[in-house]
């Protein structure tokens, strides 16, 4: 699979410098001086809370007013300095070294979106990963206003890195879309709420025996508890294969929750409503009249709950 061990820091590093000082105030905001292990324990928890990574703290130490935390992950190390009072991130150690890396790695060429009658909007997700979660709640109006002047689908990262709920999730929500698409985004808007599935199966009016018989023959078809179960096929040994979505993330270059592709092409989209209507717009090759229609402006917030939170990246992903 495609998860290169830069990735981790790319993310860590140039996403994390844009989003941290806001974010990590969700969790130390207005405190001064909060001492060397409760800073080590509040970045461990955001890392967890926002990324999806779990970092090991190695050594906090208190130097010229600041925390410098000092992390490692996957065998990579790096220093974070935190401001006492929780409101500030200094940098990271070798950032430019590390950027420069990554960008090496994962540089691609990125195919300009092609113009067409009906755009085909993919959203590739994990369910339960919360930048996954952000855009979906961003598409939504989006998609509720196009309605089917653009074939807009959500798709599947090809690995799962939330656990066993996900996976099942993920295919709740491919059988909803294959068997019973009327009634998607109404379970959707009622899933990203708080994430209970079977609460919003029977908000949707969901045929529950049809969406059963669905996930059964899925699962045989693509193997996916088989390979839940085996860990010897896991991705870097953590991650269980979630192949519904294979031969697209493959084609497409997929890498993490969100990637969207519209009309065969990546694009980085903005997690407002308006600007997920924007960049479906600007593919047609003569935008209906809907496309006049602004939409909010306010990012999403990331996770569960729609409302705004704090601000992300909108490269943010769990991958």
């Amino acid at each position: 699979m495609r998860i290169k061990k830069t990735k981790i820091w790319m993310i860590a590093s140039i996403v994390l410098a844009v989003l941290f000082v806001a974010a990590l105030g969700f969790a130390i905001k207005g405190t001064k001086g909060i001492g060397e292990k409760a800073a080590g324990e509040k970045v461990t928890e955001f890392f967890k809370t926002y990324q999806d990574l779990d970092i090991t703290v190695d050594n906090v130490q208190a130097v010229s007013g600041m925390y410098k935390i000092s992390v490692s992950a996957n065998g990579q190390k790096g220093d974070i300095y935190v401001s006492k009072d929780g409101n500030y991130l200094g940098s990271m150690t070798d950032l430019e070294k590390l950027s420069a890396q990554s960008n090496t790695e994962t540089e691609q060429t990125t195919p300009e979106v092609t113009k067409s009658d009906k755009p085909k909007v993919e959203l590739f997700i994990m369910s339960y990963c919360p930048y996954g979660t952000q855009t979906q709640k961003a598409l939504i109006p989006a998609w509720e206003l196009l309605g089917s002047k653009a074939d807009i689908s959500v798709k599947f990262v090809d690995y799962a890195m939330h656990g066993e709920k996900e996976v099942y999730e993920n295919l709740r929500q491919y059988c909803i879309q294959k068997e019973q698409s009327g009634k998607y985004i109404a379970y959707l808007k009622c899933f990203l709420q708080d994430g209970n599935y079977s609460n919003c199966v029977a908000t949707a009016k969901l045929d529950s025996a049809k969406l059963d018989k669905c996930m059964n023959a899925t699962d045989k078809e693509f193997a996916i508890t088989a390979n839940l179960k085996d860990q010897s096929k896991w991705v870097s040994g953590r991650y269980p294969q979630f192949n519904i979505d294979a031969d697209l993330n493959t084609k497409y270059g997929v890498q993490g929750s969100p990637t969207m592709v519209i009309n065969g092409a990546q694009v980085n989209v903005g997690r407002s409503p308006d600007a997920v209507k924007t960049a479906i717009c600007t593919a047609f090759n003569t935008a209906p009249s809907e496309c006049s229609t602004a939409l909010s402006t306010t990012q999403e917030s990331a996770g569960f709950g729609f409302g705004t939170g704090a601000a992300v990246s909108d490269s943010a992903q769990c991958g």
